[in-house]
């Protein structure tokens, strides 16, 4: 995914930053030569200052596009097999008890559904679940 990343972001943000150097004005550069400046000077104490904005942007914008690979994920991978690609971090899907036993209710027995690991029976006011196997 860090590959494909970077090579659908490399075009784009090399044409922001071409454009930026373009934009810093020749005086500068000139004043800087006359005044002895050396190229690693003039780009670290003339160019990059004047630049600085877009690259921020840049940076900024590669942290979206990072962040926002959804399209990427799903075109490369389709969801993956059986649907297992995920990008977020989901909950437990199943609840789990601390003891090795586990009772079971009677399939008429209904739940409530305060939490979804709850399993106990259901009060006046509470919304019911139906339990396993019953639909």
């Amino acid at each position: 995914m860090l590959i494909a990343n970077i090579w659908i972001g490399i075009p784009f943000f090399t044409v922001l930053l071409y454009s930026a150097l373009q934009d810093v004005p020749l005086e500068l550069k000139e004043a800087a030569m006359l005044d002895g400046a050396n190229a690693w000077h003039r780009l670290f104490r003339v160019t990059l200052p004047v630049i600085r904005p877009v690259i921020e942007v840049v940076f900024v914008l590669g942290f979206v596009f990072t962040i926002k690979v959804f399209d990427v994920v799903i075109g490369l991978t389709q969801g993956g097999p059986a649907n297992s690609t995920q990008l977020l971090a989901r909950g437990p899907t199943t609840c789990r008890s601390s003891s090795s036993t586990t009772a079971r209710a009677p399939p008429s027995t209904r739940f409530c559904s305060s939490s979804p690991c709850s399993r106990r029976p259901c009060t006046s006011g509470s919304t019911e679940i139906p339990a396993e196997g019953m639909t």
